[in-house]
């Protein structure tokens, strides 16, 4: 072995897509030799779909970003701030689905002596299209432990090439050890736990994985952006297709909460079951989440009077109802986050109920018929209705596709893309790819990770009798305010008034996905290779938590088993 210094060659790739290794010429005195990484030519491109509002958006006319998180805490009390004064008619001019478009010029920060690509290889793999707080350092992460699974090049003094840590991990798992540390925090679903295998790993260690990222205009439907992020995946085909050196096999997608829905859409599109190995999906909103009505009808709840963040947080998501109808209303994306028919189940979410002086409760739980569309989402004058018709479209941008064509009706046509999307994924296709793993949280230990999982209207006074049929339809609407309370009276008895108040998070999950709608993908009619129902991440950053990236690891080495190498 020589004891001659080495320096790291930067790689870097030409026209073609095939490697190249940059250097520059040195005397001859200078020994230093540059040290190449040697890629396999099989090639298996790693596609990582964010979720909900992790796309950076612009303005298609002028180019301004319209959605661009902050990376920073300074950054994101700027942003809160400006979106302070931000009215709702000036944030749906800015936030109107056909009005923006994926923007990838947004920040990249790679490390300084990072070997595997350089920013500008990054953006072109669209890592600019993502949040970087959110996402980056899982994408830098992805792209070392796939082409780097060793810690360096050399042998130890046992023959053999000692693996990253979170590899060994993966390989040391066995059954057996499920209860102990660390795998007691993957918590495996599936009835049978296989191991990861030396010679699976052998094999997945035959190709090259490179990491991309493809962001998308989360305010259209899902429907659409999974046609995108084929015509994505075509692209990257083509691209390897015309290297000299690497031979394209298929692609990996890694989704991220939403990310998941558009996913699953994708492998349903002609030709995809052919160009996709396998699927993981990271904290998806299986089948929806009750947050989604609860921020349409009372804005993006925080933690409390103390949670100083989440306040900031909620006035860049959208303080109040106002702020959030005007986007999500036009929005089939979003809308495409609501409990759909499976929801719980098939089982009621959401409630309505009152009590008398004598202790008598009146009781009404919907959606009673399985159907939330038309239960809820579609009803326009009930007191506890989803959508304000006022706050739909405060700038008067709805086009009039017919003369008596309302804000109302604008809102109507994006739920029923929605319901289309649902439908889609749920019951017209197969609804998961056949080699697919999942992890979701479950966390019910720790209160900052509870869950909307139910929703009640609760009357916070005694009230007159009041029958079923009177709760849910005849109540009528005075005042709301955004903390989630309403005032509401009898048309027989209007100066009686009753004040409800929305109910709080009241199930374990991740802060945001429920634990009902995030373990639905343990149904083994969905036929999943294996789920993980974890608990310790908050649902943003769950691919910063460190088991979670083991399971991710752990799954695509198991995907990669059904890989038939082509030369």
């Amino acid at each position: 072995m020589s004891n001659t210094a080495t320096r790291q060659l930067v790689l870097q790739f030409d026209e073609n897509g095939d490697p190249v290794y940059p250097s520059v010429c040195s005397p001859e005195e200078f020994k230093a030799r540059g040290l190449c990484i040697a890629l396999p030519r099989p090639v298996v491109p790693i596609i990582f779909v964010p979720g909900i509002m992790g796309s950076n958006l612009r303005n298609i006319k002028n180019m301004r970003g319209a959605w661009t998180p902050p990376n920073s805490m300074l950054g994101g009390l700027s942003e809160a701030i400006d979106r302070w004064a931000q009215s709702p008619a000036k944030r749906q001019a800015s936030m109107m689905p056909d009005v923006v478009e994926v923007d990838p010029t947004q920040l990249i920060k790679l490390p300084s002596d990072f070997p595997l690509l350089t920013e500008e290889e990054a953006r072109r793999r669209g890592w600019g299209t993502v949040h970087w707080d959110s996402y980056g350092e899982f994408l830098i992460y992805l792209e070392t432990q796939l082409n780097l699974p060793f810690l360096d090049t050399e042998i130890n003094q046992f023959n053999k090439r000692a693996l990253q840590p979170d590899w060994q991990t993966a390989l040391d798992c066995t059954p057996d050890q499920l209860t102990q540390s660390p795998y007691q925090h993957w918590n495996p679903q599936q009835p049978e736990f296989e191991p990861l295998t030396k010679d699976e790993f052998d094999h997945f260690a035959n190709c090259y994985y490179p990491t991309y990222a493809v962001g998308y205009n989360w305010l259209q439907s899902n429907d659409r952006s999974a046609h995108d992020l084929r015509d994505k995946i075509l692209e990257i085909k083509s691209y390897y297709d015309r290297s000299q050196y690497f031979k394209f096999q298929k692609v990996i997608l890694i989704s991220h909460s939403m990310g998941g829905l558009v996913t699953r859409r994708c492998q349903q599109l002609p030709d995809m079951e052919s160009l996709i190995l396998g699927v993981v999906h990271g904290v998806m909103p299986t089948h929806g989440a009750p947050a989604v009505y609860r921020r349409l009808r009372a804005g993006t709840e925080t933690n409390g009077g103390f949670d100083i963040l989440g306040f900031f947080v909620a006035k860049v998501l959208g303080w109040s109802a106002a702020d959030v109808t005007c986007v999500m209303a036009h929005s089939p994306g979003p809308l495409e986050l609501l409990p759909n028919k499976q929801y719980n189940n098939q089982q009621p979410w959401l409630h309505l109920q009152a009590e008398t002086h004598q202790g008598q409760k009146t009781i009404v739980s919907l959606p009673t018929s399985g159907d939330p569309y038309e239960e809820i989402y579609r009803q326009q004058h009930t007191w506890w209705r989803m959508v304000d018709e006022s706050l739909i479209d405060p700038a008067s941008l709805v086009p009039k596709e017919t003369p008596d064509w309302t804000a109302w009706a604008s809102y109507l046509k994006a739920l029923n893309f929605a319901e289309q999307l649902h439908d889609q994924i749920t019951t017209q296709g197969k609804p998961f790819h056949h080699n697919t793993f999942a992890s979701y949280g479950a966390d019910y230990g720790n209160t900052s990770q509870q869950s909307f999982g139910q929703l009640t209207w609760l009357a916070k006074d005694s009230t007159t009798h009041l029958s079923p049929e009177q709760l849910r339809d005849e109540l009528e609407l005075q005042e709301s305010n955004n903390l989630g309370k309403l005032t509401v009276s009898l048309p027989s008895a209007p100066d009686k008034t009753i004040h409800f108040r929305i109910s709080g998070k009241d199930i374990g999950g991740d802060g945001t996905v429920p634990d009902i709608s995030g373990q639905a993908v343990d149904k083994t009619e969905y036929g999943l290779k294996q789920t993980f129902r974890m608990k310790g991440f908050n649902h943003q950053f769950s691919y910063q938590d460190q088991h979670v990236r083991q399971t991710t690891l752990y799954s695509i080495a198991k995907i990669t088993k059904e890989l038939d190498l082509v030369e």
